[in-house]
């Protein structure tokens, strides 16, 4: 099969989105498929000398609506003439034109959800500081992400996003890929509440290419491996370090947070916590290998939670915001703790929970690899993939015994 994947960027960036695409192209390329790639000229790319990258339109922030994408995409489509195009992330650079130059070439689409924001113009589900719980915005009003000021705290960037989200909805974007796969129940609830039928909508949970390695040995520190921004809690972990100066924390990552992080880091005083940069490939996998456990304290509504998947192919308990997807993957106290998100205290407690009963960690991470072995591998997901591709190729089967097939994933 010929597969197209579109993407923002074609590259690590630490974005969510971006290890899928590539980690999808991977194994599908591995099971024979011709896999292309569509994304912007972001540099560097995940192949250096990618032959198709003239096609790539410039990397900008377009808002609304991408001509250049949507060309360039179209022309691509002409040339390889794919079976199928996967699409990813295109928010605010590619833009829903390539939804439309999909559309216009005839040819089978399947889209993923990474995050919320088909239902939430940041995508974040956060109003004021805590979980939203509104469905304003569902419900087609402009008024609540301006008025509180979701995006970036500003007026006039939330005033733009809630714009761009509406204008997006009124494209029909969601109307026109055959299916979309969602990594939780979490999402396809959301999904669903927010008026995508639920015949287009499928559930497969995210994977990981991992070695298959046990390390149950540790350096005596935590970690926390993701995007430095404000959604993901990280003021309210590093104030649990704080108060604990004998543990020790590693944030691996970058984002626009990370300036103000460190400057309340200084004017503590704190000096157990330390910022390493954005790791990838031996250098990532160095610091899970050698960390205790991971953290991931997120405030929003996380889709899934990718970060605890690495954590667990290395054997290693997370502990986790109750938040979105997360509850999916982890059982509470087998191969990890939850604790109610932005709450230093119960994260304060859990990290000291771990940390002074080692045997306990590692049984939860010894649960933990188990569990990513049985559900979340490679393999795993490219069965559970392969069939919604072919589904989307055939002609669509009716109704009931889509939902039929649907539930067994």
């Amino acid at each position: 099969m010929k597969i197209v994947l579109v993407n923002n960027t074609f590259g690590n960036f630490g974005g969510g989105s971006e290890k899928a695409t590539i980690e999808t192209g991977r194994i599908l390329q591995d099971k024979g498929h011709e896999v292309y790639y569509f994304a912007s000229d972001r540099k560097p790319y995940y192949e250096k000398d990618y032959k198709y990258q003239n096609f790539f339109p410039k990397n900008s922030k377009k808002i609304f609506y991408n001509i250049e994408a949507k060309k360039k995409l179209g022309l691509l489509l002409k040339k390889v003439k794919p079976d199928l195009i996967h699409v990813h992330c295109f928010q605010h650079n590619l833009t829903p034109s390539v939804l439309i130059a999909c559309k216009e070439s005839g040819i089978p689409i399947v889209m993923t959800f990474h995050d919320s924001n088909f239902a939430c113009p940041p995508g974040t589900l956060i109003k004021n500081g805590k979980s939203c719980t509104s469905r304003d915005c569902i419900n087609g009003s402009l008024i609540s992400c301006v008025k509180y000021r979701c995006f970036s705290n500003s007026f006039s960037k939330s005033l733009v996003s809630a714009s761009e989200f509406f204008f997006k909805k009124s494209l029909g974007s969601y109307e026109i890929p055959e299916y979309i796969i969602c990594p939780s129940q979490f999402i396809l609830d959301l999904a669903v509440e927010s008026g995508i039928k639920r015949e287009k909508l499928v559930l497969i949970s995210n994977f990981i290419n991992a070695n298959d390695t046990n390390n149950n040995s540790h350096k005596g520190y935590f970690l926390y491996a993701g995007r430095i921004v404000k959604e993901k809690g990280l003021y309210c972990l590093i104030n649990a370090f704080k108060d604990l100066p004998h543990i020790r924390l590693r944030i691996a990552g970058k984002g626009a947070y990370e300036t103000e992080l460190q400057k309340f880091i200084e004017q503590n005083n704190i000096k157990n916590i330390e910022f390493i940069g954005l790791k990838k490939g031996i250098e990532l996998e160095n610091e899970y290998k050698n960390c205790f456990a991971t953290v991931l304290s997120s405030l929003c509504g996380e889709a899934f939670g990718l970060s605890i998947l690495e954590s667990f192919s290395y054997g290693k308990p997370v502990i986790a915001s109750r938040t979105g997807g997360i509850p999916e993957v982890i059982n509470d106290y087998k191969d990890g703790i939850m604790v109610e998100p932005g709450n230093v205290e119960e994260l304060k407690n859990a990290i000291l929970k771990l940390w002074n009963n080692p045997e306990l960690s590692s049984n939860f991470g010894k649960n933990a690899k188990i569990k990513f072995k049985n559900l979340y591998t490679a393999e795993v997901y490219y069965k559970k993939l392969i069939n919604v591709y072919e589904w989307a190729i055939s002609p669509r089967p009716e109704y009931s015994f889509l939902e039929t097939i649907q539930q067994t994933y």
